[in-house]
């Protein structure tokens, strides 16, 4: 299961690479919007009402720790392909796109 999802946030990467500035800076806000608006139902669950001060701080860790979270997930998706693309140069033993 976590290298179908590592695969999938590497095609995503992929695939973002070939998008304007303006297409990946559209994505990544509404991403940001998705994760504060998650962050805020948690921490209203948690029981923070919000405009307090322990609401907002409660939002801005959450937020904080699922971004690191998808980084590391990302971090391991890279390193899950660069292992992948390790072995198949080793197996096929081809300077040209190994390299």
């Amino acid at each position: 299961m976590k290298i179908k999802h590592a695969a999938a946030l590497l095609a995503i990467v992929a695939v973002s690479a070939c998008k304007s500035a303006a297409e990946r800076a559209q994505e990544a806000a509404e991403e940001r919007a998705k994760v504060i608006a998650g962050a805020k139902d948690v921490c209203a669950n948690f029981g923070h009402v919000p405009g307090t001060p322990a609401f907002s701080t409660c939002v801005e860790r959450t937020f904080f720790e699922v971004v690191q979270a998808e980084q590391q997930e990302m971090n391991r998706a890279v390193a899950i392909a660069n292992a992948n693309r390790s072995v198949m140069c080793n197996r096929i033993g081809s300077t040209t796109i190994c390299n």
